[in-house]
């Protein structure tokens, strides 16, 4: 993961370059190379969207195979495990002595 996010802060400086090249501008807001940004934000959206959605279906794997309807001896083990905790304050009652 790391060095995914290390190759994604490479990004800027690059199209910075190749703006520097082709515009003589380093701005980041070249209105020549507009299309070419738009290009490159939606292949990079598109690129996270599908990291994302693939993660998501592989959590949905292993928590089917996990599942209650299975017979026990096709289940697996569970991923993790949850302990939850309640804990109620009841206000103090108004009481009120009358004689």
């Amino acid at each position: 993961m790391d060095g995914l996010v290390k190759r994604y802060h490479t990004i800027g400086p690059i199209l910075g370059k190749i703006e520097e090249v082709v515009a003589s501008t380093n701005s980041g807001k070249s209105t020549l190379l507009a299309s070419y940004y738009g290009y490159w934000e939606r292949a990079i959206f598109n690129a996270l969207n599908l990291m994302v959605l693939n993660a998501m279906g592989s959590l949905q794997s292993m928590m089917d195979s996990r599942a209650r309807h299975l017979p026990p001896e096709q289940r697996k083990p569970p991923l993790f495990k949850m302990t939850f905790s309640l804990q109620v304050e009841l206000p103090p009652r108004n009481t009120s002595n009358r004689p």
